[in-house]
């Protein structure tokens, strides 16, 4: 394939979405298709590993159903040399320091191609993003890493890069955001006491 483009074709349908289309040497074919898989295709051409399934992938887009908007919005930016680190912090929705420096770190390594990066070039991105610093860097990076959103890489101390996690709350737009389980000596502790 050379080519694969994704077009919404304004229709009010949540069963169709829009429109994927692939060209390339002898294949030329366009369907229409709903959210899901819409998702699933965008996610892909990011880097995102293949869906387990056809058309369901996994699970970017469920369970927005047709509300106004973001639903056909799910990865609209352009990855053009003109897109800044501003606009598309702006453009996923990061609130979150943490979904910020998840957002920073997609960035730098799909609009400019880096393998991995820094906590240091997120610093300085950011800040060159002329985005508020938190008053402890050190303990929000820790927090995106701990909420899967990035992790180190392998074999490279100091590296880190954007696991499935960190790609699929991107790729949403921060809909899709793990939630940390509860601990379960926190539950223990709370039955005991109130049995007492």
């Amino acid at each position: 394939m050379s080519e694969e483009d994704t077009q919404s074709n304004g229709s009010a349908e949540s069963s169709n979405a829009g429109e994927v289309s692939v060209t390339g040497p002898g294949i030329s074919i366009t369907r229409p298709v709903d959210e899901a898989t819409m998702s699933s295709v965008i996610a892909l051409l990011f880097g995102a590993a293949p869906g387990r399934g056809t058309g369901g992938g996994d699970g970017a887009a469920g369970g927005r159903g047709g509300g106004g908007g973001g639903g056909g919005e799910v990865g609209a930016w352009q990855w053009d040399e003109d897109l800044t680190l501003g606009e598309f912090i702006s453009e996923t929705g990061a609130s979150t320091f943490q979904q910020k420096i998840c957002a920073a770190g997609y960035y730098l390594m799909n609009s400019q191609g880096r393998p991995s990066f820094t906590r240091d070039e997120i610093r300085t991105a950011l800040a060159n993003a002329h985005e508020d610093m938190p008053g402890n860097y050190a303990r929000d990076f820790g927090g995106a890493a701990a909420a899967h959103l990035i992790a180190p890489k392998d074999g490279e101390v100091g590296q880190y890069i954007i696991p499935r996690t960190g790609r699929t709350a991107v790729t949403s737009k921060f809909q899709e955001v793990p939630r940390r389980k509860a601990r379960k000596t926190a539950k223990k502790a709370a039955t005991k006491a109130g049995a007492e």
